[in-house]
């Protein structure tokens, strides 16, 4: 990466997970060149709103169904997008060109929990 940017001269962006700052101070001709670290926010409803349109613009999600995605969420906009796509498919198959969350009712929302284990 160091190499692209002596070539280019151009900002190099670096995304990963909660401890790649850390896991940089290993090389410090790399670590040193940061400009500025931050971290990603978690999404609030106004992001669900602005992930709705852009990845299901088909569907319009109420605010209501987002706020709970988001809280289900936990801040995660991967988890956001998963359900969003779940929710336009079933829209769609349903015949809805906006859903709320007495439409969505029960169903299930992913939330990245692993399964619970079967009892034997």
């Amino acid at each position: 990466v160091r190499d692209i940017y002596e070539q280019s001269k151009s900002p190099i962006v670096l995304i990963g997970e909660e401890r790649l700052p850390q896991k940089l101070k290993r090389f410090e001709r790399f670590h040193g060149r940061i400009m500025e670290w931050a971290q990603a926010q978690p999404i609030n409803v106004q992001d669900a709103m602005a992930l709705n349109r852009h990845y299901a613009p088909e569907v319009t999600i109420e605010e209501d169904l987002l706020k709970l995605l988001v809280a289900e969420a936990k801040g995660s906009a991967r988890r956001m997008v998963t359900n969003i796509d779940r929710i336009a498919k079933f829209s769609v198959d349903e015949g809805l060109a906006t859903i709320s969350a007495s439409q969505w009712g029960s169903r299930p929302i992913h939330t990245g929990q692993a399964p619970k284990e079967r009892a034997f």
